[in-house]
């Protein structure tokens, strides 16, 4: 998913769109980002020229915070054991009450 500014004259929140990509496409470039650990859990995109096509837009042109807000609060939720959608318990380690990585 990529949130990007679609309309350059519109205020703050407003004329951002969200995308859903293909990752290797042309002008798609990924680094993966190596932690002090030496663990690679990250990484950087570079997107140069990349042609989308507009079924490849997740919800409204120009209105991708709509999209991005909602996904982020589902996120919070899930994080913080609120969400609906998880259960909080690790299949692994149900007896020992052991929370789930989300």
């Amino acid at each position: 998913m990529c949130l990007a500014r679609t309309d350059w004259q519109a205020p703050k929140h407003r004329g951002l769109t969200m995308f859903i990509l293909k990752i290797h496409q042309p002008g798609i470039e990924v680094q993966r980002i190596k932690r002090v650990n030496g663990r690679m859990d990250f990484c950087q995109e570079f997107f140069d020229d990349v042609v989308i096509p507009v079924e490849d837009v997740l919800g409204e042109v120009n209105e991708g915070w709509t999209v991005a807000s909602r996904l982020l609060y589902h996120e919070r939720e899930a994080a913080g054991g609120g969400s609906q959608f998880v259960s909080g318990v690790a299949s692994g380690n149900a007896e020992e009450g052991g929370q789930q990585t989300i």
